[in-house]
């Protein structure tokens, strides 16, 4: 009882309540069974009077105060909250302070010490920082160990690092992880790069590092599974495959196809991901995915004094009798307007993503008893990709039109049609581009 006392107590104020109370007590129940109740008082958090920072000589306090998430009260904590103290916070702060330093060539730098001055009641700190920042070391020697099998000369292209750069820390990260993808796109799935410190020099303030490829084996794809699709037909979520079946295993194109497929939006979620056979150079990509519901149907009906009884209906399908396929019926009827729409589209008309749509409607309005119809044998169009988030479309349509007066149709309406006549034909021709990036269609992330 008095060790769960105590955790509980040191839990709290890790989390900054540091005026905590927690009272145990035990209740017998009977002669076997005893009731532990634990009262826990919090009390406020502690907030932060000020941080001192001493001992940065290079880096000035603003900019290590900047990377912090703890911040003493101002003038917005009562909105921000960034004022209440906890030391998991702290300890946060300490890492990412520490990572700064050291992505800009500090390798010598230490936290000596962080001091921690609470007032009597335990609702105040004042914190401070004591840092040893130390010299700012070069890179010296910059070495590649890769096996023979791997093209060194585009692994060197990758490898951005230059002697008498600063040390940084997040560079070597990043120089990993364009490794990585690099040896990814070449089959190599179970690659494993690091890299190896050599001599660091304390007084010339240099460093040796040698970044060291393990490219594994490079696999084959031997088949490509779906599962999960009850209703889209599987030659939709093939088309959108860029990884292909007796082909080197490439992760960028398995990252790109799922992100593709993702996007078609009548999925929730897509998962693929490679099993290896045994005893063998092949793998099997298994990508199991989540269907979401792909028609909508809504209908309207009302009254106004302007329009009389008015109604409507819509219905649309973006994954039309699981082709992948889109199509729409709309209708709407006023004593002002009434109108028909019917589209359809092919977002994949042929194997090279070239996508058509076509649009036909009617419609007819009458404000102030003048009437205007036109029926619409347009907009067949089509869309080509030109890159992965590119794509260039155009559209060609044909609308006829034609104006019918009446008895009470104002003058310039009848001068008008007297003038130009009461047909018209358009012949209309558009070009758009479009680009899209997003990682999924359903609540993207990036």
């Amino acid at each position: 009882v008095k060790n769960t006392k105590n955790m509980l107590t040191e839990y709290y104020k890790f989390q900054g309540y540091n005026s905590v109370i927690v009272k145990t007590s035990i209740r017998n129940e009977n002669k076997d069974n005893a009731i532990l109740d634990i009262n826990i008082t919090p009390g406020d958090q502690t907030v932060i009077d000020s941080i001192v920072i001493i001992g940065n000589k290079n880096v000035a306090t603003e900019t290590i105060l900047k990377e912090m998430q703890l911040t003493s009260t101002n003038l917005f904590s009562f909105f921000l909250s960034d004022n209440l103290y906890s030391r998991a916070k702290l300890d946060n702060d300490l890492a990412t302070i520490n990572n700064y330093y050291y992505d800009n060539g500090y390798m010598d730098f230490k936290v000596l010490d962080d001091k921690l001055s609470f007032s009597k009641d335990k609702k105040s700190v004042d914190i401070v920082l004591k840092l040893f920042e130390g010299p700012i070391y070069h890179f010296k020697d910059i070495g590649l160990n890769s096996d023979e099998n791997i093209n060194r000369a585009e692994l060197k292209k990758i490898i951005s690092l230059q002697k008498t750069d600063v040390f940084s820390r997040k560079k070597l990260r990043e120089t990993v992880d364009s490794i990585n993808k690099y040896l990814f796109g070449s089959g190599h799935s179970s690659a494993i790069v690091s890299v190896e410190f050599g001599k660091i020099d304390q007084k010339t303030h240099l460093v040796d590092v040698t970044f060291v490829v393990k490219p594994g084996k490079a696999y084959t794809v031997r088949d490509i599974n779906f599962s999960g699709n009850y209703v889209t037909d599987e030659k939709v979520l093939r088309h959108e495959f860029s990884q292909y079946e007796g082909a080197i295993y490439n992760q960028i194109n398995i990252d790109k196809s799922t992100r593709k497929l993702k996007n078609l939006g009548y999925l929730k979620s897509a998962i693929c991901h490679p099993k290896s056979v045994i005893d063998t150079d092949l793998v099997d990509v298994n990508c199991k995915v989540e269907e979401s519901l792909s028609s909508t149907m809504t209908g309207k009906v009302g009254y106004s004094d302007t329009e009389h009884f008015l109604y409507g209906l819509n219905f649309s399908q973006n994954n039309f009798l699981g082709t992948g396929n889109s199509m729409s019926l709309d209708f709407n009827r006023s004593e002002a307007e009434k109108s028909f729409n019917m589209s359809h589209a092919w977002p994949n008309l042929t194997q090279d993503g070239v996508s058509s749509h076509v649009n036909v409607f009617y419609r007819e309005t009458t404000p102030n008893r003048v009437n205007g119809s036109q029926y619409h044998t347009d907009n067949y169009g089509f869309g080509i990709p030109v890159a992965e988030y590119h794509r260039l479309s155009t559209s060609i349509g044909f609308e006829h039109s034609r104006i019918k007066t009446f008895d009470d149709t104002p003058t310039q309406i009848t001068d008008y049609t007297a003038l130009y006549g009461d047909r018209f034909n358009q012949l209309k021709l558009s070009l758009s581009w479009g680009y899209n990036s997003l990682d999924k269609y359903i609540f993207p992330t990036s």
